[in-house]
């Protein structure tokens, strides 16, 4: 995932000066009915995003408050840019039913297709089953914040994931993790567990 503008090719970068543009928001704002919507420049948790053979996120429900400006987060705008993709293919993003615990719409991520996301407390989504083929999965994210509707209290800084039926164990546990120790600790774990497997694979 790449989120620093500096960081973005050519045509990533005009992209996000398109969405970013005043006109953009104009139509966002038309579409969702959420006024004085703002630009997050710095593409916290946005950007090129890019998944390849076994990629998976896992139904999780994204920040709610900007953890730099504490804006509220209102909206996500996804464009995909998988070209010829396929249903074999897998990566369709599910947006997950949190009352019944399940998926409640899927959509392929097709290229040039775009989805304007709103973002809530239940806005739960992501594509939890394993990318199939060695095909990358690759999508561009910004988000689009206002002032919160709510006490800074009561909205998230943090990805929240969902716990699914059907889900690996391996996630049970991170997910453990994530409950019971800091996010630096967890972090470091992590990075342990890359290098020892990292070992064992030679």
């Amino acid at each position: 995932m790449t989120g620093k503008p500096a960081d973005l090719p050519f045509s990533a970068a005009r992209y996000f000066s398109l969405v970013n543009a005043p006109e953009f928001i104009a139509f966002l704002e038309a579409v969702t009915g959420i006024p004085s919507l703002r630009p997050d420049l710095t593409l916290l948790g946005g950007g090129v995003h890019e998944a390849g053979a076994n990629g998976h996120f896992e139904i999780h429900v994204d920040f709610q408050k900007h953890p730099s400006t504490g804006l509220q987060n209102r909206l996500a705008v996804i464009t995909y840019l998988n070209t010829d993709w396929t249903e074999a293919d897998g990566g369709a993003l599910e947006l997950w039913n949190m009352k019944d615990n399940r998926s409640g719409a899927t959509i392929p991520p097709l290229l040039g297709r775009t989805v304007i996301m709103g973002q809530s407390p239940v806005a739960a989504h992501g594509y939890p089953e394993p990318l199939p083929g060695s095909r990358p999965r690759r999508a561009l994210i910004a988000y689009f914040y206002s002032q919160p509707d709510k006490p800074a209290g009561a909205m998230i800084s943090t990805t929240r994931y969902i716990r699914r039926p059907g889900m690996p164990l391996s996630s049970h546990l991170q997910m453990t993790l994530r409950d019971i120790f800091p996010q630096p600790i967890v972090r470091s774990l992590r990075q342990i567990r890359s290098r020892f497997t990292h070992k064992r694979s030679r």
